[in-house]
C-alpha cells in the first residue's frame, strides 16, 4: 500500500515538473514572439484579418482587456490573436497552428477567448460597429442602396435567423434550446444591401421560431412606430406586416404576384449571403463539436458579427463556404420555423400596393423599350 502511494506521488510530482517546464518554455517563446514577422498571407489565413485590421482591433479592445501585470502575464495583443484564431477555425488548437499551441496552453487560450469575447460585447463596441439607421439621412441611404441593386423601394434591411451549436444546458429547461436533437443558439441578424449587420439578437434557444424571435426583439416595435415608409424583408417564416414584407404564398406563374416574389427573393438573398459570409469567415459558428454553453456562445456570435462588419467595411472578402459546409448546415437543422401568426390586413394591403408599383414600373419600362426600338 505504501509502495503504491509512493509511486503515485512520484508520478504526480513528475507531471508537475513537466507542466512547470512547459510553462517556462512558453514564457520564453512568448518573449521572442513577434506577429510582425508572420508573412501576410499566413497571418490572414490563420486570423482572418489583415495586419492593419489587427492593429485597429488592438486599439479598440486593449483598453477593455486586463493589462499585463507581471512578467508571467499575457500581453493583451496575444490574447486578441488567440481569440481570433479560435473564431476563425472553431477549435482551440487552430488549424495546423503549431505556433499558437506552443505559445499558450489550452486553458490559457480558453481564457483569452472569453476575455476578448466579453470585450467585443461591450456596449461601446457593439454600438460603434453594429448600427441600425436611426436618422432620416441614414435610412434614405439604406433605401437607395437596395433600390439601386434590386429595384425594391423603401427597404432598410433584410432579416433572417441561423443556428449555432452549444453544449447541453445543465438545467431542466434545456428543451428550449433543442433543434433536431442538437442544442443551439437561434440568432437573428438584420443586414443592409452591402451585407453589413445592422442588428443582432442571440438571446433565443433553438426551439424558438423566427416569428417569435422577431416579436420579442425591440426592433419590431421600433419599426411599427417608425414615422416613415420603410420595410424590413423577411422570408415565408414571418407574418406579413405593413413594415415587414414577405413573399406571397403559392402565386400562379407569370402573374404580378409571382414577379413580386422574384424581386423579393433577390433582395432578401442579402440576408442569406450575410450569414454565409459570417460563418465561412468565422468557422467557430460552423463547428460540429460545441465547446461552450449557451451564454458564452451567444456572446461569441455577437463578437463575430462585430468582426464581420469590421472586415466588410475594410473591403476584406470572406472565404467561400464549401458545398460540404452548406450541406452540413441544411442536414443538421430542420427548418421548423413555420409561421403560426396570421398576416395583418394592413400588411397585405401594403404588399398589394407594392405589387401594383412593380407592375407599373414594368409597364413603363416595356413601353420605353418599344419606343426606343421604333426610333432606331
Amino acid at each position: 500500500m505504501a509502495l503504491s502511494y509512493f509511486y503515485i506521488r512520484a508520478s504526480l510530482l513528475e507531471e508537475e515538473d513537466d507542466d512547470c517546464e512547459r510553462a517556462r518554455k512558453r514564457r520564453k517563446l512568448r518573449e521572442k514572439f513577434n506577429p510582425a514577422k508572420i508573412p501576410d498571407k499566413e497571418f490572414l489565413y490563420k486570423y482572418r484579418v489583415t495586419r492593419e485590421l489587427y492593429e485597429v482591433l488592438c486599439d479598440e479592445l486593449i483598453p477593455l482587456l486586463r493589462p499585463k501585470k507581471s512578467c508571467t502575464g499575457l500581453d493583451p495583443k496575444l490574447k486578441i490573436l488567440a481569440a481570433l484564431n479560435y473564431y476563425a477555425w472553431g477549435h482551440l488548437r487552430g488549424v495546423t497552428n503549431r505556433r499558437c499551441r506552443m505559445l499558450l496552453s489550452k486553458q490559457s487560450r480558453t481564457r483569452c477567448t472569453g476575455e476578448v469575447t466579453r470585450a467585443l460585447n461591450d456596449p461601446s463596441i457593439l454600438e460603434k460597429f453594429i448600427q441600425f439607421p436611426e436618422t432620416q439621412e441614414d435610412r434614405e441611404m439604406n433605401k437607395q442602396k437596395y433600390y439601386e441593386k434590386f429595384g425594391f423601394p423603401n427597404v432598410l434591411g433584410c432579416v433572417d435567423c441561423t443556428h449555432v451549436l452549444v453544449l447541453k444546458p445543465p438545467t431542466d429547461d434545456h428543451y428550449l434550446y433543442l433543434n433536431n436533437n442538437s442544442h443551439t443558439v437561434f440568432s437573428q441578424i438584420v443586414c443592409d444591401a452591402d451585407c453589413n449587420i445592422i442588428s443582432v439578437d442571440s438571446s433565443h434557444g433553438g426551439a424558438s421560431t423566427k416569428q417569435n424571435v422577431w416579436n420579442a426583439n425591440p426592433l419590431s416595435n421600433h419599426m411599427q412606430n417608425l414615422d416613415d415608409t420603410a420595410y424590413i424583408l423577411g422570408d415565408s417564416s414571418y407574418a406579413q406586416q405593413d413594415y415587414l414584407m414577405t413573399p406571397i404564398k403559392d402565386p400562379a406563374k407569370l402573374t404580378p404576384e409571382s414577379r413580386y416574389n422574384v424581386i423579393h427573393k433577390a433582395a432578401h438573398s442579402t440576408a442569406t449571403q450575410t450569414i454565409r459570409e459570417l460563418k465561412s469567415r468565422w468557422r467557430c459558428l460552423l463547428a460540429n463539436k460545441p465547446r461552450y454553453f449557451f451564454d458564452m456562445m451567444a456572446k461569441i456570435f455577437k463578437a463575430c458579427c462585430v468582426l464581420h462588419n469590421i472586415c466588410n467595411m475594410a473591403g476584406l472578402k470572406a472565404p467561400e463556404m464549401t458545398l460540404k459546409d452548406v450541406r452540413g448546415e441544411r442536414r443538421r437543422y430542420k427548418n421548423a420555423n413555420c409561421c403560426d401568426y396570421e398576416d395583418s390586413s394592413a400588411g397585405v394591403e401594403a404588399r398589394s400596393q407594392l405589387v401594383e408599383y412593380f407592375e407599373t414600373v414594368r409597364f413603363v419600362h416595356n413601353k420605353a423599350k418599344t419606343i426606343a426600338r421604333r426610333m432606331r
